[in-house]
């Protein structure tokens, strides 16, 4: 069975990390470490190799990325996508790497969708806010939402953040689409424990889609954990299909 293309896997590793940027980033050949010291996340504390053909003096590499990441009070991840070169990838397995997070990326040509429905709804513009209403759909720490405030502002693409609010304001639903280009990425896509099964996360979704078309994109992408059933049966069922696999690995 062929593979994805390399360069469609390129193209939406590139936006990707356009779309969510560490604080800290710098290339050792076409690895490409990645740090958030005050941020929690895999995607944005990771080394992520973008060339199958940059396998030089792996062991000396990984040893000096270690002690970045340590000094950096960070664990040593890597992230496995199509691009990771077999000589690296053999001597994780070989030295007894843990794997985790493993997810898709998706994609749809937004020329599939009927649009024409879509509430048109406009961007949230309180980012603060936002991120508190989304860390409390997630039902997390609320320590977390200035952090993941501090992450959305420093995305220099185009950000549309959309909100779903109760009556009195209890948060619902939420959706970020970042606009680059002629593509745009989904993230952040949660809603309410209360609020499930109800369609609200397939309208947000569209009427961010429907925003991002209107500014010229022209194909959805997506990241989704590859146990995520409901995700998946809703992206699905909007024609998001597959292009490739990724994980990460734990350094022992």
């Amino acid at each position: 069975m062929n593979g994805p293309s390399l360069p469609i896997v390129r193209r939406l590793e590139a936006v990707g990390l356009r779309a969510w940027p560490s604080q800290h980033s710098k290339y050792d050949g076409a690895w490409l470490y990645r740090l958030s010291p005050t941020q929690d996340g895999r995607r944005i504390n990771c080394v992520t190799p973008l060339d199958p053909g940059d396998d030089r003096d792996i062991e000396q590499r990984l040893s000096q990325a270690a002690t970045q990441f340590h000094e950096a009070s960070r664990p040593l991840i890597i992230r496995q996508t199509p691009l990771i070169p077999e000589r690296l990838m053999a001597s994780i397995e070989q030295d007894g790497w843990t794997s985790e997070g493993a997810s898709v990326v998706q994609s749809c040509p937004l020329a599939k969708l009927d649009l024409s429905s879509a509430n048109e709804q406009l961007p949230f513009k309180d980012i603060g806010r936002w991120s508190e209403q989304f860390t409390l759909i997630r039902q997390r720490n609320m320590d977390q939402a200035a952090p993941l405030a501090e992450a959305i502002a420093g995305i220099e693409a185009d950000v549309g953040l959309f909100l779903m609010e109760a009556d009195d304001g209890t948060p619902l639903a939420t959706v970020m689409a970042v606009h680059d280009g002629d593509m745009v990425g989904l993230f952040e896509v949660a809603v309410a424990t209360s609020a499930q099964r109800r369609g609200l996360a397939k309208s947000l979704v569209l009427s961010s889609l429907r925003w991002a078309k209107m500014r010229g994109a022209k194909t959805a992408w997506l990241q989704v954990e590859a146990d995520n059933e409901p995700a998946l049966g809703l992206y699905g069922s909007l024609g998001f299909t597959t292009v490739y696999p990724y994980r990460y690995w734990r350094a022992p």
